[in-house]
């Protein structure tokens, strides 16, 4: 007989809300209104842990943790109650029925017929579970050890079980005919095995398929019939060997009987060599330096803030060189031009009628009128506010904090960027990322921020994703929370 499993149906009248099977090798089954309950039921009267369903070898039993008069198994209040057959158990409002379902299997009659080839079969069990099952012959003795002792047990005589306790083993032994053995050597699959080997079935089906629908390589019947033979047919693998013999004896006549090669091939002209310039080492590492640099970046910023605030001065009309000229600039050598006049006759570029404000210095023969007009560009800083730092794992904070201070030029960039176009953007952004195993930056993202540019924001995400910090200790990865504090310079 195996352990019973207890079937509970939560009911709504004569509907059934809930139906749950609680198996006896479980831990507690706890009913009540907690979140972490197996069964959670609501109302005022249901406690958070108001009775547990469980199992003691051989039976069920509900214990009543409430303490309440609310709680009722077939119509009476409990403490503990063993669960034999089919009960009716109310909470508050709730009315669940449990049925203590038992599998029993009558495995043998007390009226079968031995025969002459009936035979033996032992039982080893250790507490519920089964150890060993296994058939000797009709008058086997059996011989088991508890330690140093040996114990010797003598062969059943009939079909009825005798059953011997050997420390912690338990040992049962009967007669059986000998064709109920074959049944019970039948393959038999348990409940618990059942859905598992079917998955592993599905999935071998489906391998089985896929192999048989898998396409077939057709090289053999991509080759022609002539390619077939040369690699099959030895006749015709000595024929184009033959045939290769006598070409090359053929070459070596007209060449006068010599081996050597055609000399007027060998003096043919060689490809001319290419015209294209010849790469410098320090042209390399010019270029390389320009890109650590950062060049082209600045250069992008500039023109965006140029784009902003600059002053864009055009002018159309007759030519600097025709008085009185409109144009903003004319080349040749001429003295007038666009209303102003260059201090000698040569090949430069005349510029008048543009009006100033203040005193600007220059080169030698520039007086005074010549400083520009124009607003500033914008200008921020950005702060790292240590005290708000939070570090979790294998790198001290100061590591951390000297490689986002070597880094930091990165995202000053993504504030001045977007401050250009609003004087007002201040605020702070707190970043979380993760430093894993290789140093590398993993899951950087926005934890909060009162800067509200959502283009800083991912500018920022993207420069950090890209920073390489030191191996934290023992491999592991650590957790990071930095701040950053951003405004706006005067």
């Amino acid at each position: 007989m195996s352990a019973p499993d207890l079937i509970l149906e939560h009911r709504d009248g004569n509907k059934v809300k809930k139906s749950l099977r609680i198996q006896a090798k479980s831990d507690l089954f706890l009913i009540g209104s907690s979140k972490d309950a197996d069964l959670r039921l609501s109302g005022e009267k249901i406690a958070g842990c108001h009775l547990v369903l469980k199992f003691r070898a051989p039976h069920w039993y509900a214990c009543d943790l409430s303490g309440s008069q609310d709680t009722l198994l077939d119509e009476k209040n409990i403490v503990e109650q063993k669960l034999e057959d089919s009960h009716v158990l109310k909470i508050g409002q709730h009315q669940i029925r449990l049925l203590n379902k038992s599998t029993k299997k009558v495995l043998f009659t007390n009226d079968v017929v031995l025969g002459e080839g009936a035979k033996q079969q032992i039982i080893i069990r250790r507490g519920r579970g089964v150890v060993e099952s296994f058939y000797r012959d009709r008058d086997a003795v059996q011989h088991f050890r508890n330690g140093e002792t040996k114990i010797t047990l003598p062969a059943p005589t009939s079909t009825e079980w005798v059953v011997t306790e050997i420390g912690k083993r338990i040992i049962q032994q009967r007669l059986v005919p000998i064709q109920d053995v074959a049944k019970l050597e039948a393959f038999k699959i348990d409940r618990d095995f059942a859905k598992p080997l079917a998955i592993v079935l599905m999935i071998f089906a489906v391998l089985a398929v896929g192999v048989k629908l898998a396409p077939k390589s057709n090289t053999a019947k991509n080759l022609d019939e002539k390619s077939l033979d040369i690699i099959f047919n030895a006749k015709v693998v000595q024929k184009k060997r033959t045939e290769s013999k006598k070409i090359q004896m053929a070459a070596k006549a007209k060449r006068g009987g010599t081996d050597a090669p055609n000399v007027a091939a060998k003096n043919q002209a060689m490809p001319e060599e290419s015209q294209a310039p010849k790469v410098s080492n320090k042209t390399t590492a010019a270029l390389t330096n320009l890109r650590a640099s950062g060049l082209n970046s600045l250069i992008g910023k500039i023109a965006k803030r140029a784009a902003k605030s600059g002053i864009m001065i055009a002018a159309s009309g007759t030519t600097a060189d025709k008085a009185p000229g409109r144009a903003f600039y004319g080349a040749g050598t001429a003295t007038v031009g666009g209303g102003g006049a260059a201090s000698k006759a040569s090949s430069t570029y005349k510029l008048g009628g543009v009006g100033t404000k203040g005193v600007g210095g220059g080169a030698s023969n520039v007086g005074e009128g010549t400083a520009r007009v124009g607003g500033k560009v914008g200008q921020g800083e950005v702060a790292l506010i240590d005290d708000e730092t939070v570090i979790d794992g294998g790198l001290d904070k100061d590591v951390i904090a000297e490689v986002i201070r070597r880094n930091i030029g990165q995202i000053r960039y993504c504030y001045e960027r977007q401050l250009s176009a609003n004087r007002d953007l201040y605020g702070k952004i707190l970043v979380k990322f993760v430093i894993n195993a290789g140093g590398l930056v993993n899951d950087p993202k926005i934890e909060n921020s009162t800067l509200k540019s959502s283009m800083v924001e991912g500018c920022v995400l993207r420069r950090l994703a890209g920073w390489k910090f030191p191996l934290p200790k023992g491999g592991t990865s650590v957790r990071v929370s930095y701040p950053f504090l951003f405004k706006a310079l005067d």
